[in-house]
């Protein structure tokens, strides 16, 4: 074992790591391709490794596991597609989008990752399947699980939804769909008020979501009503204000905006800004929020 050199330590470092393809132990030794054919070679030979079937390489029995040697950094040709493929990573890319941007095929893509691998200039999610996802060494990068993307994906942009609603929208089990969601919650691509969960900034801009997959139902809105939306944007116009105040400004009478503004407490958009019988009414945050989908659902 001591008298493996360091491109041999780091191949049977890796085999012993997990079994896979070459392209995958590769990846995970930080070698080239042609580096990691001819050591699964030499390893072969010394009775280390062996072929698991046509494409698979094993360890031949247990062993200790040899230091890996670090990556190596290195330039890469002007023009090259190794460079375009660098420059085009501003963000994680799958290895379909790469194909298709840099119009090649997919092998050639698998072939470049490895190399830029080997250089320490990318990385991928899973060797075992290094298309899924590369991205530039030293890019802080959230790479979520299947079934977290699917379930980011399916998130609404304009309103809050549920767990049911995404679980129809996702086709997956709602256990399933509740444990994403509350990774995605846990990492803030999604807020969670109550059932309804609503999407972050941060998730609609995530990598991994899909502006074409199946959203889910949104939410209903408590309140839909013309005269509610009046009452509401009066509010957020002027701030705190007096119940008989906001009906002589709507033309309400004042049984009916006694009444209105009893409801929309009940519903918790509005609340008393101070104690007291004739204390101003002001908006919530909830009211606010509501107001906002209204008028959405006016324009649209």
């Amino acid at each position: 074992m001591d008298s493996l050199s360091p491109v041999d330590s780091a191949c049977l470092n890796a085999v012993c790591a997990r079994s896979g393809t070459m392209s995958s132990i590769a990846l995970r030794a930080k070698l080239t391709m042609k580096e990691a054919a001819a050591s699964l070679t030499r390893l072969g030979a010394m009775g280390l490794v062996r072929r698991a079937d046509r494409f698979q390489w094993e360890a031949h029995a247990a062993r200790s596991t040899p230091a890996r040697r670090r990556a190596r950094k290195g330039a890469v040709r002007p023009g090259s597609s190794a460079e375009r493929m660098i420059a085009l990573l501003d963000r994680p890319r799958t290895g379909v989008e790469i194909a298709s941007a840099l119009d090649v095929t997919l092998q050639r893509v698998r072939q470049l990752v490895v190399q830029l691998s080997a250089q320490g200039l990318v990385q991928v999610a899973d060797p075992d399947q290094p298309l899924r996802a590369v991205w530039r060494t030293g890019d802080k990068v959230v790479v979520l699980n299947a079934t977290a993307a699917k379930v980011l994906s399916a998130v609404p942009e304009r309103r809050g939804t549920t767990s049911h609603k995404v679980a129809v929208a996702t086709r997956r089990p709602i256990e399933e769909v509740k444990r994403a969601l509350s990774e995605l919650v846990r990492r803030r691509f999604v807020l969670r008020e109550a059932d309804v969960f609503s999407l972050t900034r941060a998730g609609a801009d995530h990598w991994q979501r899909r502006p074409n997959a199946r959203r889910a139902g949104a939410t209903p809105l408590p309140v839909k009503s013309d005269r509610v939306q009046k009452v509401l944007a009066y509010l957020l116009e002027h701030g705190p204000t007096r119940t008989r105040d906001v009906g002589q400004a709507l033309g309400v009478a004042r049984a009916s905006m006694n009444a209105l503004m009893q409801y929309l407490k009940r519903k918790g958009l509005v609340k008393k800004s101070s104690g007291g019988l004739n204390a101003p009414h002001e908006l919530t945050h909830a009211g606010r929020k509501t107001l906002g989908d209204l008028r959405l659902d006016l324009a649209a």
